[in-house]
């Protein structure tokens, strides 16, 4: 981790911004499925990161976070998918009942995206002096 803000802060002037996106450990999909998740596999994915997480890395490496954004659209839609396939006892079939339709499913990621609880963040980091 050192050796990639390394590179950054040597690339960027002074007051600089790099834009990150990363795989946020506090998504939605994440949370309610945790090592269930499709997208969470150890040979594909580096590093799952929280908000938190990067705003103190960010000043650990002379950065500021200066903004976070959701760039994750289909948290719901990944839930419903595997909520469909679960066995009718399983406590979160019901899910794909309620789930159904998309219209619905729009707006709760909709919701998501607004208090950036969707499975992949964007963050603007600026370099300080």
């Amino acid at each position: 981790m050192k050796a990639f803000f390394d590179k950054i802060y040597h690339c960027l002037k002074p007051e600089g911004i790099v834009a990150i996106v990363d795989m946020h450990s506090g998504g939605f999909d994440i949370e309610i499925l945790k090592g269930e998740a499709q997208n969470v596999n150890p040979h594909l994915i580096l590093q799952i990161g929280s908000i938190e997480g990067l705003r103190q890395l960010s000043k650990l490496h002379n950065f500021e976070l200066i903004d976070t954004f959701s760039m994750g659209e289909m948290d719901v839609d990944i839930l419903y998918s595997y909520a469909r396939n679960l066995p009718l006892n399983h406590p979160l079939s019901g899910f794909s009942r309620f789930l159904e339709k998309s219209a619905l499913r729009k707006d709760i990621q909709a919701v998501l995206k607004k208090h950036l609880a969707t499975g992949y963040n964007g963050y603007l980091l600026q370099k300080q002096s």
